[in-house]
């Protein structure tokens, strides 16, 4: 089994693939088409260097995302509308990020390399969102921008809508948080500044969506960053949270959107509110144990819960949970095998984080890996973010980084690791 090569095929394997993960912060148009252009070399790298990537040591993370993908077809199959239901689930091509990153992470140039573009992306993203915020402009649409109560600006970048910025520059800056506080050294001159600083704008960017849920999964990430080392960072992480407590009860329309709405959503009379919408997506679950109602299929099965005058934009399309949702489209099944991907995939991040035998620079990954997904976890508790593309897409880079140490360490013999800078 070789390392990603040298040759012109694997250069541009790598370069559509830090394209994608670069434009992934702003271009879900641009990502894609460089991610289909590097899975079709990966195909090829595939048969040419007949690379293993479904290693034993991936073994339950593949499983469950296999008979995930396999019992979503099977739902859709016995959906209302079986077509349309089955187009649905196109989105699962992404999970082949995950195997790309991974043959990718071997080799340690573009390891770092990815990282950077990474980072590029977010930092001149989250700062182009921060300007929104203090201009009023939308740049690079003609659409108008979203505002709060008061008018203030809701930051969105060139997202559709701030919770999608929000969930994506919220998991990316803890991932860059992860990452830059190990005792490692980071690589010299500007990657080193442009990685270290990366967190920063995103993390303020995200309170500027005004979103409660991608804030709460950021400081959630912050929490797991101080449980991971203990009192190491107790310090920093408690005045960190202070400070972002302190602009919430300080400024009106932080006060507005993570008080007075947040109550508001806990109220089961409430249409718009959270648990009244979590309470209805159960009774779908309920009704719909086994098969689940299919992809698409939501707001059909929710709309027959509701009075029959609800205005139609009351009628959700998804259940404002990850876990509901997928119970609701694909029943019981659906929802345990979900959890069985989830459960590897953090099993083996935070295994390779704490053995022995991993580097410090690899160590590194798995750390930021474990923070990433945290955030995004806590985010999918009150949004749908895994059935949001922009963020989801990012996920999968993070897992890829985080899986690839387990490859890595999991070979029976290791092959020289090129470190280049």
């Amino acid at each position: 089994m070789s390392e990603p090569g040298s040759d012109f095929l694997h250069k541009a394997l790598f370069g559509f693939y830090a394209l994608f993960i670069f434009s992934s912060a702003f271009s879900i148009a641009l990502s894609q088409t460089s991610l289909g252009l590097a899975l079709l070399l990966f195909i090829i790298v595939l048969i040419k260097d007949r690379y293993r990537p479904f290693v034993k040591e991936l073994r339950w993370f593949y499983i469950f995302v296999g008979l995930y993908i396999v019992w979503l077809a099977v739902t859709s199959a016995m959906a209302e509308r079986p077509l349309a239901s089955m187009k649905g689930t196109k989105e699962e091509w992404l999970f082949f990020i995950v195997p790309i990153g991974i043959y990718l992470f071997q080799l340690e140039k573009y390891r770092r390399w990815l990282i950077t573009a990474f980072a590029a992306g977010v930092a001149l993203v989250a700062l182009y969102g921060l300007a929104q915020n203090i201009t009023g402009t939308h740049w690079f649409k003609s659409d108008t921008l979203n505002l709060t109560a008061d008018g203030t600006v809701r930051v969105s970048g060139n997202f559709s809508h701030p919770l999608t910025f929000g969930n994506y520059f919220a998991t990316a800056g803890l991932f860059f948080v992860g990452y830059v506080v190990s005792k490692l050294r980071l690589p010299r001159g500007w990657r080193r500044w442009l990685i270290t600083i990366a967190p920063v704008p995103a993390l303020t960017a995200v309170m500027f969506t005004y979103s409660r849920g991608a804030t709460a999964a950021a400081v959630a990430g912050l929490l797991a960053l101080g449980v991971v080392f203990k009192r190491k960072y107790f310090i920093y992480v408690a005045a960190v949270i202070v400070i972002i407590v302190i602009v919430v009860f300080s400024l009106p329309a932080f006060h507005e959107r993570y008080t007075k709405n947040l109550l508001q959503d806990f109220n089961t009379e409430r249409e718009e509110g959270r648990v009244f919408i979590w309470s209805k997506s159960l009774h779908i679950v309920a009704d719909h144990p086994l098969f689940g109602v299919g992809q698409g299929g939501f707001s059909r099965a929710y709309k027959t819960y509701l009075r029959e005058d609800i205005p139609r934009w009351r009628v959700y399309p998804h259940a404002h949970n990850d876990f509901l949702q997928i119970a609701a489209i694909s029943g019981i099944p659906g929802l345990i095998l979900f959890g069985g991907i989830w459960a590897a995939a953090l099993g083996l991040f935070w295994k390779a984080y704490r053995s022995e035998r991993v580097s410090e620079e690899d160590r590194r990954l798995a750390l930021a890996a474990i923070l990433g997904s945290v955030v995004f976890l806590v985010s999918s508790l009150s949004e749908c973010t895994f059935g949001d593309e922009e963020v989801r897409q990012m996920l999968m880079f993070i897992w890829a980084a985080g899986l690839s140490v387990t490859y890595k360490y999991g070979r029976q013999k290791m092959t020289p690791v090129d470190n280049t800078p």
